[in-house]
């Protein structure tokens, strides 16, 4: 068998013991098979730890309503994805400026199609930093329209010239999220 870098190691090992092997693999690489066992654990608990767009807007103070929405429009298990994703995430008060019953609305089964649409203006494929947003000027979203950035003072200030970046570039494993306004 071919030898496994270091790196590759927990992948191997939660592949093999996925498929049974704990005893076989422990063998190989000397060791025990209660401490193979551990490895796996621990090689498990580390590939699920990815931290994804959607997991840092619900982390993030002021989004659980934009995390809510796009769980309720089915865009969870894409956005969990490999990506990269970039979100332009309305805060919760841009939600509640909302006319009165048009969020209970948008949130209703019947409506996860209109819910889609409206959340996937706020999607970007690709990682799109404040400083990358800079140089491109506008990009599409996934719904098909594009999105313009305004620089104030160097910085990414405003998309659209109506929403109002609040927080830039806050970090995922799949992606970039900035928090707006609107």
């Amino acid at each position: 068998m071919k030898a496994i870098t270091t790196a590759a190691a927990p992948i191997a090992l939660a592949i093999t013991l996925a498929l049974g092997g704990t005893a076989a693999w422990a063998g190989e690489h000397g060791k025990s098979a209660g401490k193979a066992t551990a490895d796996y654990a621990e090689a498990r608990t580390a590939m699920s730890s990815m931290t994804t767009v959607v997991d840092q807007a619900a982390a993030t103070q002021r989004l659980d309503t934009f995390a809510k929405a796009a769980r309720k429009a089915g865009m969870k298990d894409m956005l969990t994805g490999q990506g990269p994703f970039t979100l332009l995430a309305p805060t919760d008060e841009a939600f509640a400026a909302l006319p009165e019953g048009v969020l209970d609305d948008l949130m209703k089964p019947e409506n996860r199609e209109q819910l889609r649409e409206l959340l996937s203006y706020h999607v970007i494929a690709g990682e799109v930093s404040a400083t990358r947003a800079a140089e491109l000027g506008s990009t599409r979203t996934l719904q098909g329209e594009d999105v313009d950035f305004t620089l104030r003072d160097g910085r990414l200030a405003a998309i659209n010239d109506e929403a109002r970046i609040v927080q830039a570039n806050l970090r995922a494993d799949n992606g970039l999220v900035h928090v707006i306004d609107r």
